[in-house]
């Protein structure tokens, strides 16, 4: 997988998650190591979600990390929060705001779940 291919994903399973909720500011840059390498950022802002392939210097903290935690927390199999206390990610910055990505990964995925699951009952004709 490509650093362009990663942020694609990130991008398109963002959507998925549809509104974030948040009425405040946020801004997460994402460092990827090894395959894929490069940097992004996830910014909540107002409501919305925004993510692009550029660093963002004025974060609030940065995850350190490798393709396949990305993949994983795109798709709402890991929780950031649970990969960073168990060393899977590493943080710097103020951990505090981690909640903020962890929340709309677990919004998404059950939007996710629910959309694969009427997918899957429409199929069976």
């Amino acid at each position: 997988m490509t650093y362009e291919e990663l942020v694609e994903l990130v991008q398109k399973n963002a959507r998925l998650g549809g509104n974030p909720g948040s009425s405040g500011h946020v801004a997460i840059q994402v460092n990827v190591e090894g395959e894929a390498e490069g940097a992004f950022y996830v910014e909540f802002s107002n409501g919305k979600i925004n993510i692009m392939p550029y660093e963002y210097y004025d974060r609030d903290l940065v995850i350190f990390c490798h393709y396949q935690e990305v993949v994983d927390m795109a798709r709402g199999i890991l929780d950031p929060i649970a990969a960073y206390e168990s060393g899977q990610i590493w943080v710097e910055g103020n951990v505090g705001r981690l909640h903020v990505l962890s929340d709309f990964i677990k919004k998404g995925k059950v939007k996710y779940d629910k959309k694969m699951e009427k997918s899957k009952k429409g199929s069976k004709k």
